[in-house]
């Protein structure tokens, strides 16, 4: 928002944060609309694997749940639904903020006591276990289509593990960009897939390693395959030196830039930071501790996490 409109900006978020209004017709208006993205869902390949992979995954945790609902479930929800849930989870202590601009430290708490201050002091949230993966398993998919995607889930370490950038560095070398193993030698060696790549996905109940690709149905199998046989080299060896330096260098010249280069942008990390429970000096440390990382490090965590077998899943063409 410009400076000089902040005022006026601020009385409207606080009369939506504090008493939304729920009209029927918006409810009504915004119900079709989720309807109707599921009901698409429901004939999207990509979607109806997701969903299964989940309940596979997860099991009986909320994790594996589509959070959009049902169609029978969202035509059950009423106004006095909407307000009840608003009055007991939107509180102070479930809030997180991030705020970049014009504008000073005392100005800003006026600004934010304004908007949040007469919100409950606590939420009165259902607790959520933590959920266990369902790893060994093989989710397999038939679906008329062109290619055929394979997902490969390992455990992984929450964000404030000790182990994190251990873990961070090991993910990239494995398959974190274009210079990754899984990358050569899918991609640039075999011309495998277009694209294949690894990521750590972290959850507040838990986290795991994703590997994902999409390829042709005669190559499933060869896919897998060297997959496999690259996950299983960075178990048993681990990186390089030259890889392990490699990476620190790229991802610590890159954090500004994909985190940094705009005033929402360092807003939303700001806010990504605190959900996290990190420390407000993390920025200025960050490529402290990536440096810190030992290969031993990245080698231990290597096995840790990679010498468990996967949950797999596998969708596209029979033939495959």
């Amino acid at each position: 928002m410009l400076a000089e409109n902040r005022d006026a900006v601020t009385d409207l978020v606080a009369l939506a944060v504090n008493e939304p209004r729920f009209d029927q017709e918006a409810i009504d208006r915004i119900r079709q609309q989720i309807v109707a993205g599921i009901e698409a869902a429901q004939r999207n390949p990509s979607t109806i694997a997701s969903r299964k992979f989940a309940e596979v995954l997860y099991g009986n945790h909320p994790y594996a749940r589509d959070d959009e609902g049902t169609v029978k479930s969202l035509q059950s929800i009423s106004r006095d639904d909407l307000a009840n849930f608003h009055r007991k989870n939107f509180a102070r202590d479930k809030l997180t903020v991030g705020v970049v601009g014009a504008i000073n430290a005392k100005d800003l708490g006026v600004m934010l006591d304004r908007i949040f201050g007469d919100l409950p002091a606590s939420a009165e949230l259902v607790p959520v276990p933590d959920a266990k993966l369902a790893l060994g398993t093989t989710t397999s998919l038939n679906f008329d289509m062109p290619q055929t995607s394979i997902s490969f889930v390992y455990p992984a370490i929450p964000r404030k593990d000790p182990e994190f950038f251990a873990a961070y560095l090991m993910n990239h070398i494995l398959g974190g960009g274009f210079t990754s193993r899984l990358y050569n030698e899918v991609r640039e060696k075999r011309g495998l897939a277009y694209s294949v790549s690894s990521s750590m996905v972290m959850h507040d109940h838990v986290s795991e390693l994703m590997i994902s690709t999409a390829t042709r149905p005669d190559k499933a199998q060869d896919s897998l395959k060297i997959i496999r046989e690259q996950v299983a080299a960075m178990a048993n060896d681990g990186p390089t030196e030259e890889e392990l330096a490699a990476a620190k260098s790229f991802l610590k010249g890159s954090y500004a830039v994909n985190n940094l280069d705009s005033s929402g942008a360092i807003a939303n990390t700001l806010v990504s930071l605190q959900e996290a429970g990190l420390p407000s000096d993390y920025i200025d440390k960050r490529s402290e501790l990536i440096d810190a990382v030992t290969l031993d490090q990245v080698k231990a965590i290597a096995r840790k996490l990679l010498q468990a077998e996967p949950a797999i899943l596998i969708y596209g063409p029979a033939q495959s």
